[in-house]
């Protein structure tokens, strides 16, 4: 019995230090993951835009509140965009960028609203 449990608890251990962690690769022109994850939440926050815009001009006509995310929305797109580009630049000329706190609590605010968006896939 002894014997049984040092095998099973062997051959446990063996696995867990033996197997690298799979990580999905980087999309094409992203230099890190934060770089990828801002890309895709700014990506995200203008289709939404777009979309927004495409049903009002084809008479939607949005209630007050959904009204007002949208337009929080793009105000915050307005101010994450040149966070992101910044950063983005920097990053392909120094790879080692530290993360810079006003693009994460940009993202953060953009993710938020995109979050509110009735029938959004995020809630």
């Amino acid at each position: 019995m002894r014997n049984r449990i040092f095998c099973i608890t062997a051959c446990a251990l063996i696995l867990m230090c033996g197997c690298k962690t799979a990580s999905a690769p980087l999309p094409a022109g992203a230099v890190n993951g934060l770089d990828a994850q801002v890309n895709a939440i700014l990506q995200a926050g203008h289709a939404a835009v777009v979309q927004y815009d495409a049903d009002v001009k084809a008479g939607f006509s949005p209630v007050p509140a959904y009204a007002s995310i949208m337009s929080n929305l793009t105000t915050a797109l307005n101010t994450a965009d040149p966070l992101y580009q910044a950063y983005h630049a920097q990053l392909v000329s120094a790879p080692q960028t530290a993360e810079p706190a006003q693009l994460v609590t940009a993202t953060a605010q953009v993710q938020s609203l995109l979050n509110q968006i009735p029938g959004s896939v995020g809630k």
